[in-house]
């Protein structure tokens, strides 16, 4: 038997994904846009800094669905100790 005949059975086409810079050619960043992300970082930027008492979730993909529940844990709990819920504004 071939390996053509094994590999990739089940693939109709390949569609190759753009590369940035031809992302950006084919939808330029407005100035509205821009001014979007910039508020964005700075808000970002002031809930982590703790200036906005804001509480900020990350939804997806984690190293927990890569590393054991035990590890992330540990690892979390030395970049931002826990608050307790006495000492929370929100």
């Amino acid at each position: 038997m071939s390996v053509a005949q094994t590999e990739n059975l089940n693939i109709v086409a390949v569609d190759h994904m753009p590369s940035p810079e031809e992302i950006k050619a084919r939808v330029p960043l407005t100035e509205h846009a821009a001014a979007v992300v910039l508020n964005g970082r700075k808000t970002l930027t002031d809930i982590l800094d703790r200036k906005d008492n804001r509480l900020f979730v990350v939804i997806g993909p984690a190293p927990s669905t890569i590393r054991s529940r035990a590890w992330t844990t540990r690892a979390g709990s030395r970049r931002w100790p826990m608050r307790s819920p006495a000492r929370c504004n929100w």
